[in-house]
């Protein structure tokens, strides 16, 4: 009987383990997903406003590096 308790509270313990990595790994797929939306946003609007663009890159080479460093995913 103490084996089974043993156990099962074995058994528990490795669910939750598993429950907390699956709660993790999903959880950094969102933020992944968040921060991609975040960079093409960013992109679409350097690319629609030469303000931002020189603010962003400071001279043309900068601006073209600050466009491809937006559009790519982090």
């Amino acid at each position: 009987m103490a084996r089974l308790k043993a156990h099962k509270k074995q058994t528990d313990f490795m669910n939750d383990i598993s429950d907390m990595e699956t709660k993790i790994a999903t959880e950094g797929l969102i933020k992944n997903n968040a921060q991609r939306q975040q960079h093409s946003n960013f992109a679409n609007q350097l690319l629609n406003n030469k303000e931002l663009r020189e603010k962003a890159g400071g001279h043309v080479l900068g601006m073209i590096k600050a466009i491809y460093l937006a559009r790519m995913p982090p």
